[in-house]
């Protein structure tokens, strides 16, 4: 199967568009543990 540049650029940009929001989800999630221990 050959895979033209422009598609691993397409594939690339995604995946790593991917990881951003996985990132950006984990530092809410633990800023809601904080926010939730305090209360505690």
């Amino acid at each position: 199967m050959f895979i033209s540049q422009k598609q691993l650029d397409c594939l690339s940009t995604i995946f790593s568009f991917n990881q951003v929001e996985v990132l950006e989800n984990k530092i809410d999630f633990q800023k809601q543990e904080l926010i939730v221990n305090n209360y505690r």
